[in-house]
């Protein structure tokens, strides 16, 4: 099951009153961005912890991209496996 922010799923809380009005700006950007699908979470390039690129210079995902569920690597500089 998807959910989210348009989904009433998550919610953000109210800002702090010592968060900046820049970065208020900059939050609610961001939020707009998840609200529409389109918020980049990835871009490569990105290598995972074997040292592989796992997503391509140039390449973008966003929130929704189904390949994202299919993900089965740590990215670069984690310690650890996948594997059971």
């Amino acid at each position: 099951m998807r959910g989210g922010l348009k989904e009433g799923i998550v919610k953000v809380s109210d800002y702090n009153r010592v968060v900046t009005e820049a970065v208020r700006k900059q939050a609610d950007t961001a939020k707009d961005k998840f609200m529409s699908g389109g918020m980049v979470v990835y871009k490569g390039p990105i290598k995972d912890n074997a040292g592989r690129v796992v997503i391509a210079a140039g390449t973008e995902h966003v929130q929704t991209d189904i390949w994202l569920e299919s993900m089965d690597w740590l990215v670069e500089g984690v310690i650890g496996s996948t594997k059971s």
